[in-house]
């Protein structure tokens, strides 16, 4: 691992390139945090996957794009949420963080099981990524 990663300088590096994503899939909603680069800074990603505890690389074979995916709901809520509620978000994009917690919290509660859970994801959905 690299010795200069800071947890200042993941938050800022996350502020820029991260994506906080929520899906629907009929009766079925997740949520996921990925950052992607350039091939060339696979190992980079690799870094900040091991700093961060979580989440896996994929590489693809027709794009010279990587990415570091946290999907799993257990990794989302005992790592990624409260390492950004300590090193916070910073910008427009911390708003589309905000969402992407209330989420989390709904599907790690089950609550997307009920009608009014889905409806809040659904909203949720619709608003993250335009403001």
């Amino acid at each position: 691992m690299r010795h200069d990663i800071t947890p200042e300088w993941v938050a800022g590096f996350c502020t820029g390139e991260s994506n906080f994503s929520i899906f629907i899939t009929g009766k079925y909603a997740s949520v996921r945090f990925s950052v992607s680069q350039d091939i060339r800074d696979a190992l980079l990603l690799e870094n900040l996957g091991f700093y961060l505890g979580c989440g896996i690389i994929n590489k693809y074979k027709n794009r010279d794009v990587c990415q570091l995916v946290v999907a799993k709901i257990d990794d989302i809520i005992i790592k990624i949420i409260p390492f950004f509620e300590k090193y916070p978000i910073k910008g427009s994009k911390y708003n589309n963080y905000i969402y992407f917690k209330e989420a989390a919290f709904i599907i790690k509660n089950k609550e997307h099981l009920t009608n009014n859970g889905m409806d809040r994801i659904k909203e949720l959905k619709s608003i993250i990524n335009k403001e």
